[in-house]
């Protein structure tokens, strides 16, 4: 996220358990979990009173992100999803060789698509035509599930790379989202 910082913004971030130097199991409950908890600590500090929350995720980041906008969206002044995708399922069925199979293995848990019918503020969702990871049409599915107002931004380079190769331009995207919001 530094080049986020050096962009003028300023960013928090936190490890979901199991990841980083968080303890704990990263499960799908204790990953939505952390996230209401670190946004619920973020809006009670001082020095974060008074000014807006952009809630940025990234792959399964951008999942979570979409189930926090619409549980928590008085909480989101905008939301940012950047390599995102709606679906455990389909994530699966994309991402290994097992195809429809894979659907049937994974359990779906909740639809990153369905909680952004709750959130009605700023969408931004990222995601680059250069995406192996995740595929680019797994993106605009989750654009086409939230409301709006709402942007869609294709960009270049590897899975979640924008903050890296496009940090000008999502900066200035974010600021733009954020007027919108006054």
């Amino acid at each position: 996220m530094l080049p986020f910082v050096q962009e003028g913004l300023q960013v928090f971030v936190f490890d979901y358990s199991g990841f980083g130097l968080s303890k704990g199991k990263a499960t799908r409950k204790h990953v939505h979990e952390d996230a209401i908890a670190a946004l619920e600590y973020l809006r009670t500090r001082p020095d974060v009173q008074g000014t807006k929350v952009v809630v940025y995720g990234q792959s399964l980041g951008g999942h979570t992100a979409a189930l926090l906008a619409g549980d928590r969206p008085a909480l989101c002044d905008a939301v940012v999803i950047e390599g995102g995708f709606g679906s455990f399922r389909e994530i699966a069925k994309r991402s290994v060789r097992l195809g429809s199979i894979a659907k049937l293995l994974v359990s779906e848990g909740p639809s990153a698509s369905e909680a952004l019918a709750h959130y009605n503020g700023p969408l931004l969702v990222v995601h680059s035509t250069e995406d192996e990871v995740v595929p680019i049409d797994l993106g605009r599915d989750l654009f086409n599930a939230g409301n709006g107002p709402k942007e869609w931004l294709e960009i270049q380079g590897p899975h979640c790379a924008g903050p890296f190769l496009q940090a000008e331009l999502l900066a200035d995207r974010i600021q733009r989202m954020l007027s919108v919001k006054d």
